[in-house]
């Protein structure tokens, strides 16, 4: 949070690279630039939405393994 919008904000490289043309057009699309937008950098709002749904993932498997051991 500290770093958003400060001019230590990661540079993402643009070469001609298909990795990094791929960034580039996930970073730009409208999920990461008007859908989910609590930071003004799309890196930092596509990283949190992936920590998000990795957070939520574990706590579903965590659920699931509880309705079902027996204790």
């Amino acid at each position: 949070m500290a770093v958003d919008g400060t001019s230590l904000e990661p540079n993402i490289n643009d070469s001609d690279k298909l990795f990094a043309k791929i960034g580039r057009w996930v970073l730009d699309s409208k999920l990461f630039t008007e859908w989910i937008t609590p930071y003004s950098f799309p890196f930092f709002n596509m990283f949190m939405t992936i920590h998000v749904i990795a957070i939520l993932i574990a706590a579903a498997m965590h659920i699931i393994s509880n309705m079902f051991s027996k204790k």
